[in-house]
């Protein structure tokens, strides 16, 4: 599953890595067509998680087409995904992987919410962490109070 990481990977350890360059984008369309033409699947999910906690201030766009395709790939396995997401930013949160939970989060109003609504309070509560990531869960968790 990595090789089909491996070029987005090398492409952030660049010097001059930007992720508003379109190019990055580019990249992870390449990634997306690689995948669906190999009929990976629900199992791409751990993975790309895996690279957004790597890289936990890198904007994979918004949402960008990793994102479009682990939510494509879930369905069927909505528990399994939302377990994934929710571990990931409990564990090593990364401002994209905030922004899938907060995904999650919307049009939801089951018991897990406020689970969810929680693990954002947690984040943005953790002076350990960088500002940036406690100040996207800080947003999210207002738009859910409000």
């Amino acid at each position: 599953m990595e090789e089909y990481l491996e070029g987005i990977v090398k492409y952030i350890k660049e010097d001059e890595f930007d992720d508003y360059n379109p190019e990055f984008i580019c990249i992870q369309y390449e990634i997306v067509e690689n995948m669906e033409a190999n009929n990976i699947g629900i199992e791409a999910v751990q993975p790309i998680l895996k690279l957004m906690e790597d890289n936990p201030l890198v904007e994979f766009g918004t949402p960008g087409p990793l994102t479009h395709f682990i939510e494509r790939v879930q369905k069927g396995h909505e528990d399994f995904y939302n377990k994934c997401v929710a571990n990931s930013v409990k564990t090593k949160p990364a401002i994209h992987t905030i922004w899938l939970l907060n995904r999650i989060i919307n049009g939801r109003s089951d018991e897990k919410t406020q689970d969810y609504v929680l693990i954002l309070e947690t984040i943005h509560q953790n002076d350990k962490l960088n500002k940036s990531i406690r100040n996207v869960a800080g947003n999210f968790l207002d738009y859910h109070r409000e």
